[in-house]
């Protein structure tokens, strides 16, 4: 699970609509976090062929690139990534948001960031 923030502002404060964890049976969720507010996205039928959308969903793909990018150099280095590898990349790399360290209830371990490749 993927949190919200908005990287628009100062701080980048947690997204109002990113559900905070932990989960019912208290697994710390969200994991990571990622920009969710007025992203740009391609949309046809527009002057400019783009709109600005909010939510998870749109800060979801920016987590599912990064795990692409780390499937992609593992391919290459012929090595095979469990889900237990990808999530542990993921934690190693996340940069610190602006709140208190370790797990928040709506920005996970911190922002995804590159070093998770």
């Amino acid at each position: 699970m993927v949190g919200a923030y908005d990287a628009r502002k100062t701080g980048e404060p947690a997204a109002s609509f990113s559900s905070a964890g932990p989960t019912r049976d208290g697994r710390p969720k969200p994991e990571v976090s990622a920009p969710g507010v007025q992203v740009k996205a391609a949309q046809s039928r527009t002057k400019d062929g783009m709109v600005k959308k909010s939510g998870t969903s749109m800060a979801a793909p920016a987590v599912t690139g990064l795990v692409a990018l780390m499937l992609a150099k593992a391919h290459k280095a012929g090595k095979k990534l469990a889900i237990a590898d990808i999530r542990a990349k993921l934690k190693a790399g996340v940069k610190p948001g602006a709140g208190p360290a370790g797990w928040d209830p709506q920005r996970g371990d911190g922002r995804a960031g590159s070093g998770a490749i």
